[in-house]
C-alpha cells in the first residue's frame, strides 16, 4: 500500500519506516515505486533487516529525485540500517 501510493506522491518528501521490519521484499516494492516519484528525498529505514546491496540501490533512487534539491543537499538520507 505505501509503495502504490509513493508512485502518485506529489507532496511527501520524508517518510519515516523506522522499525517495520519490512525486509528485502518491502523494500523492493518502494525501490520500484521510487523510480516514478521524484519527490521523495529521506527515507528513513533503521532496523528493518535489510541487505547492503539493497540500501545502496535506495540511496542511488533517492539521490535522483530532483524536487527538493535544498533539502536533499542538507539532510540526504542514506537510508542508515541496521542488522538488529
Amino acid at each position: 500500500a505505501i509503495a502504490e501510493a509513493l508512485k502518485t506522491n506529489t507532496s511527501l518528501y520524508t517518510l519515516n519506516l523506522m522499525g517495520n521490519i519490512i525486509g528485502d521484499e518491502g523494500v523492493k516494492a518502494i525501490a520500484d515505486a521510487l523510480q516514478a516519484n521524484g519527490y521523495l528525498t529521506n527515507l528513513v529505514l533503521n532496523f528493518n533487516r535489510i541487505n547492503d546491496a539493497i540500501q545502496t540501490a535506495i540511496t542511488e533512487l533517492l539521490q535522483r529525485n530532483q524536487h527538493n534539491t535544498a533539502q536533499r543537499s542538507s539532510l540526504l538520507a542514506y537510508s542508515l540500517l541496521s542488522r538488529v
